[in-house]
Protein backbone atom coordinates (compact mmCIF):
# COMPACT_ATOMS: atom_id res chain seq x y z
CA UNK A 1 0.00 0.00 0.00
CA UNK A 2 1.81 3.20 -0.27
CA UNK A 3 1.77 5.88 1.94
CA UNK A 4 -1.01 8.51 1.11
CA UNK A 5 -0.86 10.41 4.29
CA UNK A 6 -4.15 9.59 5.51
CA UNK A 7 -5.10 8.15 9.11
CA UNK A 8 -7.15 8.06 12.04
CA UNK A 9 -6.96 10.13 15.15
CA UNK A 10 -5.91 8.09 17.95
CA UNK A 11 -5.67 10.82 20.60
CA UNK A 12 -4.96 14.94 20.90
CA UNK A 13 -4.20 16.73 24.02
CA UNK A 14 -3.79 20.80 24.61
CA UNK A 15 -0.90 22.12 25.85
CA UNK A 16 -0.79 25.02 27.71
CA UNK A 17 2.33 25.11 30.01
CA UNK A 18 4.44 24.43 26.82
CA UNK A 19 8.13 23.18 27.47
CA UNK A 20 11.31 25.60 26.72
CA UNK A 21 11.76 26.56 23.38
CA UNK A 22 7.94 25.98 22.75
CA UNK A 23 6.68 28.90 24.99
CA UNK A 24 5.69 31.41 21.88
CA UNK A 25 3.34 28.81 20.40
CA UNK A 26 1.42 28.07 23.42
CA UNK A 27 -1.57 27.07 23.44
CA UNK A 28 -1.56 24.21 20.71
CA UNK A 29 -2.80 20.89 20.19
CA UNK A 30 -1.10 17.87 19.29
CA UNK A 31 -2.22 15.11 17.94
CA UNK A 32 -1.52 11.36 17.35
CA UNK A 33 -2.66 9.71 13.93
CA UNK A 34 -2.55 5.63 13.56
CA UNK A 35 -1.80 5.54 9.65
CA UNK A 36 -3.26 3.71 7.59
CA UNK A 37 -0.11 2.56 5.44
CA UNK A 38 0.75 1.34 8.89
CA UNK A 39 2.76 3.33 11.86
CA UNK A 40 1.57 6.13 14.13
CA UNK A 41 2.52 9.83 13.56
CA UNK A 42 2.09 12.84 16.84
CA UNK A 43 2.17 16.17 14.82
CA UNK A 44 0.60 19.63 16.16
CA UNK A 45 -3.02 19.75 14.51
CA UNK A 46 -3.04 22.01 11.25
CA UNK A 47 -5.40 25.41 10.33
CA UNK A 48 -7.89 22.82 8.99
CA UNK A 49 -8.77 21.38 12.33
CA UNK A 50 -9.66 23.65 15.02
CA UNK A 51 -9.47 21.75 18.50
CA UNK A 52 -13.35 22.12 19.07
CA UNK A 53 -13.91 19.70 15.87
CA UNK A 54 -11.39 17.62 16.72
CA UNK A 55 -13.11 13.77 17.35
CA UNK A 56 -11.16 10.45 17.91
CA UNK A 57 -11.68 8.33 15.18
CA UNK A 58 -12.11 10.64 12.31
CA UNK A 59 -10.43 10.63 9.37
CA UNK A 60 -7.17 12.65 9.19
CA UNK A 61 -4.30 13.74 6.68
CA UNK A 62 -0.86 13.98 7.58
CA UNK A 63 1.12 17.03 5.41
CA UNK A 64 4.77 17.22 5.50
CA UNK A 65 5.46 21.09 6.00
CA UNK A 66 9.35 22.95 5.58
CA UNK A 67 10.80 26.00 7.96
CA UNK A 68 13.90 27.73 7.89
CA UNK A 69 15.45 29.47 10.82
CA UNK A 70 18.38 30.49 12.64
CA UNK A 71 19.94 27.10 12.58
CA UNK A 72 18.61 25.94 9.63
CA UNK A 73 15.90 24.21 7.60
CA UNK A 74 13.60 21.73 9.19
CA UNK A 75 10.69 19.77 8.87
CA UNK A 76 7.68 18.70 10.37
CA UNK A 77 4.50 17.09 9.57
CA UNK A 78 0.36 19.15 10.79
CA UNK A 79 -2.56 16.64 10.79
CA UNK A 80 -4.99 18.34 8.56
CA UNK A 81 -8.63 17.74 7.65
CA UNK A 82 -8.96 15.01 4.73
CA UNK A 83 -9.61 17.08 1.41
CA UNK A 84 -8.61 20.30 3.89
CA UNK A 85 -5.03 20.45 2.53
CA UNK A 86 -3.98 24.34 2.24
Amino acid sequence: MAHDGRGTLATFTRIDAAPAGFEDLAPYVLAVADLHAGGRLMAWTGDSLPEGDLEIGMEVLAVPRTGVDASGEYAYYTLERCGGED
